[in-house]
């Protein structure tokens, strides 16, 4: 009956990974009609929890009760999906103001009568201060011509069994977008579950007889091996040799990199908007020795000198072959013919006719890059007046010929020719009044715009941000050639005593600058930076060296493989992620559940990924049994934590997601994959059933095999099967 039971559940994972491609092929109705909302499906699901629960009552596990109330609560969530499945309906409902509404039709196409008509009385959208971004969508409800329910993003409104939801709007119509749910039975039963889980979970780590309070005490963690460090200096490019394009000095620039400017849909230091520009036009923050403020100020005052420089970067050759030149490097001036006619025009517009959409990819590119050129050199990209007008903070470009009617002719003329006199002083060189011009500019911002622009705090964390991050690259370098190094070290059975302070204290200088670039990135944007891959990947690289720093005592061993974990996740952060801007919360993901959720998930996987380098360390050291055994043990304290982290994390989202879609399961790409790690994971931990997997060796092959499900959930989601969930 146990074999039979794990047999069915790893097939249901199979099956679960296989529905993700169906769903990638031929879509998610799909998908959901005929695999997750089946008949087929909940059977089998109904069948793999009958016999886990003939299995408990064979075990009699009720002389573990932890353990006990973790299957317990396991099959109590399975129970309230079928309650839901079985029972709850849900649909969807578009009112504009005044409209009333007495039924809706659900996902199924069945209509169900309200008890009272419903009526939109007002819809409300919030903005992030100073900016045209959506903060919020909030719905003012009445029902039968007396009760008010208010619904907003994260804030369920609740109505005779009816939960209702606010999902979106269309602004335009100033038409409210709401899920409507009935589901009485299923989340009271799915949510006591959670509940249970949670408290099983922690129970179980720290039960003082439990399995993992034994592992703790286990023989082989009395002794560890550390290793040799060794470094290695980052490789800095060549400067050019040829003339440097005029600039502003540095002191001018600097007092630019401070002022306010409206960058896409974020108020944000003009810095930020400079950094930006030159890492898409040239791919790194600098520029021959020039800031990212000089290059800004370069193209703005001295166009004629910067459009023949080589340092627009287009990687793509077939671009390269239609410019007419053969490097990677080109200017503005190359993207214009002897005709000065543009040279990505044409090619542009047969592609688009084609809809070929791989194909104009790097065409795509370099276009946006030569149009993002063109926008700074004439201003327009730069919205940095800001005009507190008609009680909206509105954002204007130099010498803007679009400004309202009726201005005080010394504001209006501030606005319109401040700029021209700013090129005035720097055609003077008169470096000194310029950087006054741009002192009584701030000025000008923080008394149009007070309440839109970041508090100091902010403004100066950001600066902070930018100037650290720059660095990150060569962090995350460094420690993955440390950690690589560090564990063939280890391998070969070295060990260096002396060397092994050294390198916990390298380890531990990281962690802190880790912590302090977060930190910053958090206090700038206002939330938890939690929010896209760079973010978190940049946190695993952190929770992993906080967790190698913490056992370091009971587990030297764990230092190199911390070391080659942070650096490796870090190098995929700043490369494969490239440090995206800041930018505001969508509204739905402004709660503070899913910092809580991403949090836990995130260090599952970073507890996952030193698993999976144990596994790698374990296998080579097959020779060496004592070792290979060693690694077994640090790994499953590892392993234990990480399923508990997964587990929560993966409910926690649930529960959000219930909050926020009124749905605490969709089936989505992300969802599942999450699940079918937490099931590979899970297996390892039931020893006294699957006894093959306590060998050391098979061990740890399984464990270095099942971290392809992590990198099939956290990359292969976001880069080949989307979903609501990708966000790479």
């Amino acid at each position: 009956m146990k074999r039979a039971t794990f047999a069915l559940l790893a097939l249901m994972a199979v099956a679960l990974a296989c529905a993700t491609v169906v769903e990638r092929i031929l879509g998610s109705d799909v998908a959901m009609r005929w695999i997750y909302g089946s008949i087929p499906f909940a059977v089998a699901w109904a069948v793999i929890t009958m016999m886990a629960v003939v299995c408990l009552v064979k075990a009699k596990l009720w002389r573990n009760p932890p353990v006990l109330l973790i299957h317990l609560a396991l099959v109590g969530i399975v129970t309230g999906a079928g309650i839901t499945w079985a029972t709850g309906y849900h649909g969807m409902l578009r009112l504009s103001p005044g409209e009333s509404a007495e039924q809706f039709t659900d996902n199924q196409g069945c209509v169900h009568r309200f008890p009272h008509a419903i009526m939109l009385k007002r819809f409300e959208v919030e903005y992030y201060p100073g900016t045209s971004t959506p903060a919020n969508y909030k719905s003012i409800l009445t029902v039968n011509h007396n009760d008010t329910i208010a619904v907003w993003m994260n804030h369920v409104g609740r109505w005779q069994g009816y939960r209702l939801y606010q999902m979106g709007c269309d602004t335009r119509l100033s038409t409210t977008i709401l899920q409507v749910t009935h589901d009485p039975w299923g989340i009271g039963v799915t949510y006591t579950a959670y509940v249970l889980l949670f408290v099983a979970l922690i129970w179980w780590l720290v039960a003082p007889n439990g399995s993992y309070r034994r592992l703790l005490r286990h023989r082989l963690l009395k002794h560890g091996a550390m290793i040799l460090l060794m470094g290695m200096a980052p490789l800095w490019g060549r400067a050019a040799s040829t003339a440097l394009p005029r600039t502003v000095p540095r002191a001018v620039a600097d007092s630019m990199g401070r002022l306010y400017i409206l960058d896409g849909d974020r108020i944000a230091p003009l810095q930020t908007m400079a950094r930006n520009f030159t890492l898409k036009l040239y791919g790194k923050p600098t520029y021959r020795g020039m800031t990212c403020e000089q290059v800004l100020a370069g193209w703005l005052f001295y166009f004629d000198d910067w459009r023949n420089e080589p340092m627009i970067r287009i990687k793509d050759i077939t671009v390269q072959r239609l410019l007419g030149v053969e490097k990677q490097y080109v200017s503005m001036a190359d993207f214009a013919d002897e005709h000065n006619t543009y040279r990505l025009d044409e090619p542009l517009g047969q592609l688009r006719n084609r809809g070929n959409a791989a194909e104009a990819k790097g065409l795509a590119e370099a276009d946006e890059k030569y149009n993002l050129g063109i926008g700074v050199a004439i201003g327009s990209a730069l919205r940095m007046f800001p005009l507190n007008w008609q009680g909206q903070i509105l954002w204007f470009e130099p010498n803007s010929r679009n400004l309202p009617e009726g201005l005080p002719d010394d504001q209006w003329t501030f606005m319109r020719h401040g700029f021209t006199y700013l090129d005035e002083l720097v055609a003077r060189q008169d470096w000194q009044e310029a950087v006054h011009f741009l002192g009584k500019l701030r000025k000008y911002q923080h008394q149009q715009a007070a309440k839109a622009v970041q508090s100091d705090i902010q403004f100066e964390a950001e600066l902070s941000y930018n100037w650290l991050s720059d660095y990150l690259r060569y962090i995350a370098m460094t420690l993955a050639t440390l950690g690589l190094i560090a564990i063939i070290v280890v391998l070969r059975g070295h060990t260096s005593p002396r060397i092994r302070h050294t390198f916990s204290a390298l380890a531990a200088m990281t962690g802190v600058l880790l912590s302090v670039v977060i930190a910053l990135r958090w206090t700038a944007s206002g939330h938890v930076p939690l929010s896209n891959g760079f973010e978190t990947m940049q946190f695993m690289s952190w929770g992993v060296l906080v967790t190698a720093l913490a056992l370091n005592r009971r587990m030297p061993l764990l230092m190199p493989v911390g070391i080659l974990t942070a650096g490796l996740s870090l190098m995929v952060a700043v490369f494969g992620e490239s440090n995206p801007a800041l930018s505001p919360l969508m509204p739905v993901l402004q709660s503070p559940l899913l910092s809580v959720h991403v949090v836990l998930v995130m260090l599952a996987y970073s507890l996952l990924a030193m698993t999976f380098v144990c596994g790698i360390m374990g296998i080579f050291a097959c020779r060496q049994p004592q070792q290979c055994a060693r690694l077994q043990v640090m790994s499953m304290v590892l392993h234990y934590p990480a399923v508990v982290l997964l587990a929560m994390g993966i409910f926690v989202g649930a529960v959000w997601a219930n909050v926020s879609w009124g749905t605490y399961w969709s089936w989505d790409p992300k969802e599942t994959w999450a699940l079918i790690t937490l099931i590979i994971y899970s297996m390892p931990l039931h020893k006294q059933s699957l006894r093959h997997l306590t060998r050391p060796i098979t061990y740890h092959i399984y464990m270095t095999v099942a971290f392809a499900s992590v990198l099939a959930t956290y990359f292969g989601v976001n880069y080949l099967l989307g979903g609501l969930h990708s966000y790479a």
